[in-house]
């Protein structure tokens, strides 16, 4: 019984373009066993590169199962494709991509704006329950002006020291 020289890849004697040439000629001709062997060992590479080699895998043998789980893993991992990279995913991966990172953009700043908005309604409301204008200057004070450096005191106003 020979083996099929593809079952030797557990010293990774082919590259992921090879992978993919091999691919392209066993869907073309029908050799529904090899195809399916290359794809187990192409799906087990979750680098960048190998997300990439999946996406172009799944458009040579038309499945939109891996093309999207590539896709996926690719959006959330974060990866920055190579311009080269960018060529073999195309367009249409690219954009899902550019989208995803716009959609997080628009998100973090609209938390940001809902954060900031927050601060500044608390700010107000410690402005009216805790500060009150200068007696003398009418700038919002607590205790101590800081524009005419006056102490407020409801019986005693006195300069401050200094």
């Amino acid at each position: 019984m020979t083996r099929h020289p593809i079952d030797d890849t557990s010293n990774n004697s082919y590259t992921g373009d090879q992978l993919l040439l091999l691919l392209e000629i066993a869907h073309k001709y029908c050799m529904e066993t090899v195809e399916n062997r290359l794809l187990m060992i192409l799906l087990k590479d979750s680098t960048a590169v190998g997300l990439v080699n999946r996406i172009v895998a799944s458009r040579i043998v038309g499945s939109t199962k891996i093309y999207h789980d590539a896709l996926k893993r690719m959006i959330y991992s974060r990866a920055e494709p190579t311009e080269l990279q960018a060529q073999q995913i195309g367009l249409e991966a690219l954009y899902s991509m550019f989208m995803a990172v716009l959609r997080q953009l628009k998100a973090t700043e609209a938390a940001q704006k809902g954060a900031a908005a927050a601060q500044k309604e608390a700010e107000d409301k410690l402005k009216l329950f805790s500060n009150r204008k200068c007696k003398f200057c009418s700038t919002f004070t607590n205790w101590e002006c800081d524009q005419c450096n006056m102490v407020q005191t409801p019986n005693v106003v006195r300069k401050r020291k200094g």
